[in-house]
């Protein structure tokens, strides 16, 4: 993705050259922009970007800061804010919030952005992340200086950096399909935690990491709650987070699939801007395409397909595994394919990330959990062992499973896919609007288990969106009865046992029940068969420095039986991927 790269620090020769080949290594399109290399004392940095955003110079300098900034800012509490397009830019806010208001001030900035801020006064760099951790910003040490990048593998182009990956990476990655923490495949490089300052004197050469912002300061709710009333001030709440996120010469369009959130958003920035167009991509007769295709006729979108199948699905996304640096699977990199179609139509994307976790509470399975942190439940929607979760002493006390899946499995494995996308068109996510979470969080677990409140809101606020045109995950449209739901809310495996004992109603079961993808069958057929073949049956796979290869093998053999789905055999893919783009420069963008 684009971003910023930099290093800090009298010991790395030749800087400027330094900072040029980091910002290479992160140009993935001929039309990056590329800002000059700035360069003052012992500091070197610059930044590379899409152009879609309206042109801002940075770095930003005033009153011995010197700042750059990835992403955008949307609206500051109690000061300027509004659309980036009709305010300041990004890197002179932050200049503005952090000289006026201490790095406290943070805490009311609404955006999605990551920032680096040198006060050349007392000698200190400082590393910024968003609250949520929208933007990754990584970080190593290199001797007594500090390099900083947007994409960890910049830090190949530091003449003083040798990677050696990190054993609990792999182990994190081949078993759960993602990395926790601000652990990267890479010892000694992080990523800055979320909503965090991190601190380097470069006088000592030392670094300190605090917090501007946690979960512990949303305020709970102790009233008497009335649903509808609470259903019409998330509706207001989540209008004006797109609001914020719009404006009239945006070039804004929704990648529009058949769940709950994009079509919120398609509705909610219409009412104001009928035209935005849209995309769908997958196969052609999947629930997906056929409520897409409602839901864009209704809001007067121009909607658009781009067909998934067998023969296009895999070649596009081993360069996807080397933009997003081997932090999820091959098989998540839902649509990559389209992303120059994409691009034709708009270059910004209103985004339904995390808005059915959010708002939906999704990943409240069990009442057991409302309201309360389980360890054992959170490794079970995680699909590992306790032991690999690690710490989770700063979650236990919030009351709350959701704060840990946030920062873990939506910002560490969710938001990959943003990562990639961010390599062609820029990406706006309204349900990480701080207003709307604060709502959401301040009331009580039980008004979002099973999409109680969320459900209600989307139903109030946009009742033709919701009440006839069914929901892809349960085939039913939201706005039936709860006795009809209760009735009717076969799961997909239910409805395909019930096509099973009524065999006239199974084309339909059938056609409904399609998935936007068939990965398994895709898998066991050319090109992938044979791909995954080639690259799991070398003898010299760097893969079997981390995994038994008689485990591969096992699991190779399960998939041709049928026994086994694609899941675990494309993060053995991916990982064998990542490390040859890594390592030997194999399989890199630029050389397929």
């Amino acid at each position: 993705m684009p971003g910023l790269a930099g290093v800090l620090g009298h010991g790395v020769p030749h800087r400027k050259a330094v900072v040029h080949a980091m910002i290479d290594l992160m140009r993935h399109r001929d039309s990056y922009v590329a800002d000059g290399v700035y360069e003052e004392a012992m500091l070197c940095g610059s930044r590379i970007h899409l152009g879609v955003l309206p042109s801002e110079i940075q770095p930003h300098c005033s009153d011995g800061l010197v700042v750059w900034a990835e992403g955008e800012i949307y609206a500051v509490r109690g000061g300027a804010g509004g659309p980036l397009t009709a305010r300041l830019g990004a890197a002179e806010t932050l200049a503005r919030v952090v000289r006026s208001r201490g790095f406290a001030g943070l805490a009311d900035v609404d955006g999605a952005y990551a920032g680096v801020v040198w006060d050349g006064r007392h000698e200190r760099l400082h590393l910024i992340t968003d609250r949520y951790g929208a933007r990754q910003l990584f970080w190593t040490r290199c001797g007594d200086a500090l390099a900083w990048a947007s994409e960890s593998k910049a830090f190949l182009a530091v003449p003083a950096f040798r990677p050696r990956i990190d054993a609990t990476a792999a182990s994190q990655f081949l078993d759960i399909g993602y990395l926790l923490g601000e652990r990267t495949w890479m010892e000694g490089v992080e990523l800055v935690p979320s909503g965090s300052v991190l601190s380097w004197d470069a006088r000592t050469s030392t670094v300190e990491a605090q917090r501007y912002w946690w979960w512990d300061r949303i305020a709970r709710r102790e009233t008497r709650l009335d649903p509808n009333g609470l259903a019409d001030e998330m509706a207001d709440l989540f209008r004006e987070a797109v609001r914020r996120r719009c404006s009239t010469d945006d070039h804004i369009g929704v990648l529009l699939s058949g769940g709950l959130d994009s079509r919120a958003l398609l509705a909610a920035a219409s009412e104001s801007r009928r035209g935005i167009p849209s995309l769908t991509f997958g196969l052609a007769d999947s629930a997906d395409m056929q409520i897409a295709r409602r839901v864009a006729s209704l809001a007067g979108s121009p909607h658009h397909v781009w067909t998934l199948n067998e023969s296009n699905w895999l070649a596009p996304r081993l360069a996807g595994v080397w933009w997003s640096e081997g932090q999820y699977g091959i098989l998540h990199m839902h649509g990559i394919e389209a992303r120059r179609a994409v691009r034709e139509l708009f270059s910004i994307n209103l985004n339904g990330f995390a808005g059915d976790l959010i708002l939906g509470g999704s990943y409240l399975h069990d009442r057991n959990v409302l309201d309360r942190f389980d360890r054992r439940y959170v490794a079970r929607v995680m699909g590992c062992d306790q032991g690999l979760l690690g710490d989770t002493s700063t979650y236990e006390d919030l009351g709350r499973v959701d704060y840990y899946f946030l920062d873990n499995r939506v910002r560490r494995f969710t938001q990959m896919g943003t990562v990639n996308w961010l390599t062609i068109i820029h990406d706006r996510q309204p349900f990480l609007d701080i207003d709307l979470v604060e709502f959401a969080y301040s009331l009580p677990d039980d008004l979002r288990f099973e999409s109680r409140l969320y459900n209600l809101m989307l139903l109030r606020a946009f009742p033709s969106y919701y009440r006839r045109i069914p929901w892809q995950k349960t085939g039913l449209a939201i706005g039936l009865s709860p006795v009809a739901q209760r009735v009717n809310g076969f799961s997909r495996r239910g409805r395909l046992r019930l096509a099973r004992h009524f065999p006239r109603l199974a084309p339909l079961v059938r056609a409904w029940s399609r998935e936007y993808a068939d990965y398994d069958a895709w898998l066991r057929v050319e090109p992938a068969r044979s791909f995954v073949a080639a690259t799991l049956e070398r003898p010299d796979a760097l893969l079997w420095n981390y995994v038994d290869r008689a485990v591969v093998e096992r699991d190779l053999a399960a998939l041709a039986q049928h026994s086994l789905g694609a899941e675990q055999i494309l993060r053995y893919v991916t990982a064998e991927i990542w490390l040859r783009q890594l390592f030997t420069g194999e399989l890199r963008p630029e050389t397929l």
